[in-house]
């Protein structure tokens, strides 16, 4: 049974149904369900306490609650995308098994003193200007996290090669992996949709597949990529060496972490550099 028929307000209330292909992945009932089961398999939420950071329309909430999960809570900046995911939850759970929270990731981060059993990061890390301080209050709240973000490679920047060296590179035959175990942060442009059916452009950093497994071993936690594999082969033109990755991480008691820090790249006043409005 796909929950997303079955319970379609979160899929007809969400904007990124209409959304441009060269904004992201267009939302739609099959592809929610492809996703969420390789993401979040039902044997992995059963039970648990989750949290939800950028939970837009909470659809990932109707996901866990309807495969067990005992509460999930969705961390969601958007007033609009509050509203309606507080009303599609509404409809479907019991109120004391949920609870949406309007606050930016951040505060939230530096605010937050509850433990949960998951954390749920899709499609946030792009948007840090201190992913490594990022990834280290995660640590602090959960003992598995999910991670689910862009992989930008600027070694592919039009800028910088020639388009001949670009497709050399591309179709080197050790390009993949390659891709998929380098640790680098690129920083540039970014961007992220709104309810009213925007792309907001703004300065931010992206830490690679690569860079997030290196600093999240650091950090004590093992790393499976065994979603990311699987989204591979079902959705290859989402989820790619190129495009969007997501890695599980599971903390090891027996391994020591140790701290990082790095300097915002950018400042706290306003950094958004565009908005675009789809057409559709």
């Amino acid at each position: 049974m796909n929950i997303f028929r079955t319970q379609p307000e979160f899929i007809d209330m969400d904007p990124r149904i209409h959304r441009p292909k060269e904004y992201g992945y267009v939302v739609d009932p099959e592809f929610m369900l492809t996703r969420h089961e390789a993401m979040l398999p039902p044997d992995l939420i059963k039970g648990k306490r989750v949290v939800d950071l950028g939970s837009c329309l909470a659809a990932t909430g109707a996901w866990c609650l309807s495969n067990g999960a005992s509460f999930y809570k969705g961390i969601e900046i958007d007033d609009v995308f509050v509203k309606n995911s507080s009303i599609c939850l509404n409809k479907y759970y019991s109120t004391e098994s949920w609870s949406i929270t309007r606050n930016s990731i951040e505060d939230f981060l530096g605010n937050n003193e509850e433990k949960y059993d998951i954390l749920i990061a899709s499609g946030v890390m792009h948007g840090s200007g201190d992913p490594l301080k990022v990834l280290s209050l995660f640590a602090g709240i959960a003992d598995y996290i999910v991670i689910e973000s862009i992989q930008t490679n600027t070694i592919f920047d039009q800028e910088i090669l020639s388009a001949d060296t670009i497709s050399t590179l591309k179709n080197d035959p050790n390009i993949e992996s390659f891709l998929e175990s380098a640790s680098y942060i690129s920083v540039g442009p970014r961007a992220m949709s709104t309810s009213n059916k925007k792309t907001i452009e703004f300065s931010g950093l992206s830490p690679s597949m690569g860079a997030i497994i290196y600093v999240m071993k650091a950090l004590g936690f093992d790393s499976n990529n065994q979603p990311y594999l699987k989204l591979k082969d079902l959705v290859p033109d989402v989820y790619a060496p190129d495009s969007r990755f997501v890695i599980h991480f599971k903390k090891n008691e027996h391994t020591a972490s140790r701290k990082f820090g790095l300097n915002n790249a950018f400042s706290d006043s306003n950094n958004i550099l565009d908005e675009h409005t789809w057409k559709s």
